[in-house]
C-alpha cells in the first residue's frame, strides 16, 4: 500500500533569543497510509507541532518534501495549495482560540465551504445541523455561540468544521489536552467511528502515551526535532528500544492494582 501522505528529509531551524540555532525539524521522514491514524509523540518542546504547522503550510520548511498524490506541496502555487488543503484539515488544541467568539456554531462549522464556494450562506444553517449530528451534538446548537458550550462540545463542533470539505487527512493538534478523562475517551471513540465510516487518516499529536495505545496504529516518537523510534501503537512496552521512549513509557501513570 502507498502512503497517502509522505515527508523526507524535512528541516526547520529558528534562532533563538540568546543567538543559539535551534532545530525542531532535523531530517525528519515518517509516512502516513490510507485509514490510518500515526500518533507523533514526545515531551513539550520536541517538535511536534512545529512538524503539523508545516505539513499544514502555517511554516515553510527550510528544505525538505511534503509529499501529497505525488506532488510536493512545498513547492505549489498558493492556488495549488488551496486545492490541496481541501484533503488536509486541522483540528485545533484550543477551540477558543480557533473559533470567532462573535459567530454562531453554524457559521463556524460552515465558513470552510462558504470560503472555497461550496454551499450558498443560505444555505449554512441547514448543512450544519448535518454535520452536528454526525459528531453527536444536537441540532439546536446551530445557533448559539462559542461561550455557551462545553469544552467537549466545542471541539465535536471543531471535528464538524473539519469534515466539512471531506478531507482525506485530518491533523489533530492535542486535541484531547484540556478535556476531562471521560470527555477525552468520548472524543477519541468519536475519531475512531469517523475513520472506520468515512476512511479518514489521522495524524495525532500528543504526549500522552496512554492515549496513543488507545488511539494509534503505529506511533513515531520525536525528541530534539528527530524521530527517535517508529512502533506499533499496541506493542509500545514490549518494542520500545529508545531510552527515550522507555522513559516516556515509564512516566505513563497507571492506577495502583492496574495489570
Amino acid at each position: 500500500m502507498n502512503p497517502i501522505l509522505e515527508v523526507r528529509d524535512l528541516n526547520k531551524q529558528f534562532i533563538d533569543k540568546d543567538g543559539h540555532v535551534v532545530k525542531p525539524s532535523d531530517h525528519i521522514d515518517l509516512a502516513l497510509y490510507p485509514n490510518e491514524t500515526l500518533a507523533v509523540v514526545g515531551e513539550s518542546g520536541c517538535g511536534k507541532s512545529t512538524l503539523i504547522k508545516q505539513i499544514i503550510g502555517v511554516l515553510k520548511p527550510d528544505d525538505g518534501q511534503i509529499l501529497y498524490d505525488g506532488k510536493n506541496i512545498v513547492d505549489l502555487s498558493a492556488a495549488e495549495k488551496k486545492e490541496i488543503y481541501k484533503d488536509i484539515q486541522m483540528i485545533f488544541q484550543d477551540p477558543n482560540a480557533a473559533f470567532d467568539p462573535r459567530m454562531k456554531i453554524y457559521k463556524i462549522i460552515t465558513e470552510p465551504l462558504i470560503h472555497h464556494k461550496k454551499i450558498k450562506r443560505s444555505q449554512a444553517k441547514e448543512v450544519a445541523k448535518e454535520y452536528l449530528k454526525m459528531v453527536g451534538l444536537s441540532e439546536s446548537l446551530a445557533t448559539r455561540y462559542p461561550h455557551q458550550l462545553s469544552g467537549g462540545q466545542k471541539q465535536r463542533v471543531g471535528i464538524a468544521r473539519a469534515l466539512t470539505l471531506k478531507p482525506k487527512i485530518i491533523l489533530c493538534d492535542e486535541i484531547t489536552s484540556a478535556l476531562d478523562v471521560s470527555v477525552q475517551k468520548e472524543i477519541l471513540d468519536l475519531l475512531e467511528k469517523l475513520k472506520k465510516e468515512l476512511g479518514v487518516s489521522f495524524i495525532f499529536i500528543t504526549h500522552d502515551l496512554a492515549l496513543v495505545e488507545q488511539i494509534a496504529d503505529r506511533s513515531v516518537v520525536m525528541k530534539d526535532g528527530k524521530i527517535v523510534e517508529t512502533l506499533e501503537s499496541k506493542n509500545l512496552k514490549k518494542e520500545a528500544k529508545h531510552p527515550y521512549t522507555r522513559k516516556l513509557l515509564e512516566a505513563v501513570y497507571e492506577p495502583r492494582g492496574a495489570a
